[in-house]
Order: C-alpha cells, then sequence, then structure tokens
C-alpha cells in the first residue's frame, strides 16, 4: 500500500480553522476571512491607548488597539481585507487585524 501526504506549499498562510478565528477587529468584524492572513515580519512599535503603531515589513503604520491582538503561536501575523497587488505600499486599510509576537 502506498500513502501520498500532501503538505501545503504556503505554511505562512493561514485558513479558516485556526487559533485567529475567534478574534474580532475594531468594528467587531472577524479578522480572518478566507485564506487573508499572512505570517510575515513586523513588530510593535508603540501603543497610545486607542491606537497601536506598528511596522509591517518595514512599513509603519497605526493601527486601532482593538485590532491588535498577541499572537498565540509566537509569529507576526497580518490579516488583509483585500488582495494586494503590490503596486502600491501597504495602508493600515488594507489590514483588518494584526497579531504581533510577544516580545516584539
Amino acid at each position: 500500500m502506498i500513502v501520498i501526504i500532501l503538505v501545503s506549499l504556503q505554511p505562512a498562510l493561514s485558513e479558516h480553522g485556526s487559533w485567529q478565528d475567534h478574534y474580532t477587529d475594531a468594528t467587531g468584524s472577524k479578522c480572518c476571512g478566507i485564506r487573508d492572513c499572512i505570517r510575515t515580519v513586523g513588530r510593535l512599535l508603540e501603543r497610545d491607548g486607542e491606537r497601536t503603531q506598528i511596522e509591517v515589513q518595514g512599513i509603519p503604520l497605526w493601527m486601532p488597539a482593538a485590532s491588535v491582538h498577541n499572537s498565540e503561536d509566537g509569529a507576526f501575523w497580518v490579516c488583509i481585507k483585500h488582495s494586494l497587488d503590490g503596486k502600491k505600499p501597504l495602508r493600515s486599510d488594507d489590514i483588518r487585524c494584526v497579531f504581533i509576537a510577544t516580545g516584539t
């Protein structure tokens, strides 16, 4: 008997059924849509009560504090609202939620 195991080629992309599913953004909407949470490089810069400044791939962004959560797996994740074409710089409006790695 031959058993074939298929492994995802994109381990840095999260789908529904993962730990991010029970989080919401500042508007009360779910953080993650289908396959839109991406593990990436980022860090926490500053917290200001209602807002949080983060850095995503070298770009500083301000987010509503209620849309920024601690990561449960220790990685930095960004949940985007729509497809990014890579031609425009990333903006806060493009992001639903951010999951920061503790200590970043």
